[in-house]
């Protein structure tokens, strides 16, 4: 279809003062704005069209505050969301089902005042109300940290996060999930999608921090030749949603504190050229979802086996 997730903005940023940037932008988001008549096979707007429209208007605002060693960017974002305008999570079919107003404030920060030592934070906070009383209103949160110390061998990381997830109490699915419009939430190569966009199967990939919890440890920018680097890292997802609302949800989209992945990584970047690059990414990934959670589901076998993938790119960059 014409104009299918099609997007206009308008971002302005300027500094204020030697450690003051601010940043506003207006996102036009629009689905499905355009179709054919089947009639007169003519391509018709829905923009002139309000009941049709389906459009989202996004505004944020960020303030960029950088001291010594250490960087704090908080940030707001107002949504006003048409139903079926956008397919965040989260709802019962994966996006927002109905009109209402969004809403997220966050904080994303870097702390490397103890360089080499360097620590990362970031969080966030976000809803939406919905105008149709028979829609349930949505809130949840995250936080993410990551910290590394780089030596001459390599940088060894550490890290973890927590999104919340549904409870006995909720509603319906996705209530206590904090939505996202695009993004994606990619801390390993196969389970979640890869770091080149080769890894993204939409009907199964986890791409939401929300409703699960996890740690990482590992160590990056290993090298033993010239131009070769690596990396390697273990990470355990783990679900934060309850089993009233997973029976036949797929566990890899939606996990219950039953639910536990462990996927080991090994990726090789190596510089062919000053612009041109190698990268093989590797990725082994160990299953245990629970059947009873997700009986309607209707697990196979499949699901509960091991898992490999291997992936070759080159990145040319000019």
């Amino acid at each position: 279809q014409p104009g299918l997730n099609s997007r206009d903005g308008v971002v302005l940023s300027s500094p204020v003062t030697d450690w003051l940037d601010l940043t506003a932008f207006w996102v036009r988001a629009k689905y499905n704005n355009e179709w054919t008549d089947a009639l007169d096979d003519e391509v018709h707007s829905y923009d002139n069209d309000t009941s049709l429209a389906n459009k989202s208007d996004l505004f944020a605002l960020s303030a960029a505050m950088k001291f010594d060693g250490l960087s704090v960017t908080p940030y707001a974002m107002y949504g006003s969301i048409d139903d079926g305008a956008n397919t965040p999570y989260p709802s019962n079919d994966g996006g927002f089902d109905g009109s209402g107003d969004a809403y997220w404030f966050g904080v994303t920060s870097t702390l490397n005042y103890f360089d080499p030592f360097v620590l990362k934070l970031s969080g966030a906070y976000g809803g939406v109300a919905y105008d149709a009383t028979e829609n349930f209103d949505r809130s949840g949160w995250y936080v993410q940290a990551k910290a590394s110390y780089k030596t001459a061998y390599g940088t060894p990381v550490l890290g973890a996060w927590y999104g919340s997830g549904d409870d006995s109490d909720s509603k319906a699915i996705h209530q206590n999930w904090i939505p996202s419009v695009g993004g994606r939430f990619h801390p390993t190569f196969n389970f979640t999608p890869g770091e080149y966009g080769l890894y993204d199967p939409l009907s199964t990939a986890h791409q939401s921090i929300a409703g699960t919890w996890g740690i990482q440890a590992g160590i990056e920018d290993v090298s033993f030749l010239e131009d070769l680097t690596h990396a390697f890292t273990v990470t355990m997802f783990r679900g934060n949603n309850s089993s009233k609302w997973a029976a036949d949800e797929n566990p890899i989209a939606y996990m219950t504190s039953s639910d536990t992945v462990v996927e080991f990584n090994l990726s090789s970047t190596y510089q062919i050229y000053k612009n041109l690059a190698a990268n093989l990414e590797l990725a082994y990934l160990i299953n245990d979802f629970d059947k009873n959670d997700h009986a309607g589901f209707a697990l196979d076998n499949d699901m509960d086996e091991d898992a490999w993938s291997a992936a070759l790119s080159f990145a040319y960059k000019f």
